[in-house]
């Protein structure tokens, strides 16, 4: 969601995580840090990913739907604009694009769509701001708050066979 191009947003994950790390160099001088980032190879590859993630979900949604009636999705990033909560408020535009998979958000609703006697519970985080958010009637999304540095669980899950 988004412009990924005109975000100022810089991820600590752009240096962290192997993937993106050939694209991000961070030097620190004595006067501050420099950032050199390939934005455009870190949005191509943002979105690699995120279309990879959203065909495994689907797959396994459609897996599941013959053998159970309530689904539970897991995914890193929240799916919709609303469950992306910075200090209570919805995060802003420079955030968006790094901290929501609108892909994962419009396939959820489409299988919320498509299997509407089936009950869809999606659990994420990364934005750190917790959130419980019924997108649809079938469709409830929780992201789970937390601090750097301290995990916290965030709501037990029952599974009854």
């Amino acid at each position: 969601i988004g412009n990924a191009e005109a975000s100022r947003l810089i991820m600590p994950d752009w240096f962290m995580i192997a993937d993106f790390a050939p694209y991000s160099r961070k030097k620190i001088a004595m006067y501050g840090s420099e950032y050199h980032i390939d934005k455009p190879k870190v949005i191509a590859l943002a979105q690699k990913l995120a279309h990879e993630g959203v065909l495994h979900v689907m797959n396994g949604i459609k897996a599941a739907s013959k053998v159970a009636k309530n689904i539970i999705v897991l995914t890193h990033f929240p799916p919709f604009k609303e469950t992306h909560l910075y200090n209570g408020k919805i995060g802003d535009d420079d955030a968006q694009p790094w901290f929501i998979s609108k892909m994962m958000g419009d396939m959820l609703l489409d299988a919320a769509k498509s299997y509407p006697e089936h009950t869809f519970t999606v659990l994420c985080g990364h934005t750190h701001g917790k959130c419980d958010k019924r997108i649809a009637d079938n469709l409830m999304v929780h992201v789970g708050g937390s601090e750097y540095g301290k995990p916290t669980i965030q709501m037990p899950i029952t599974i009854a066979d």
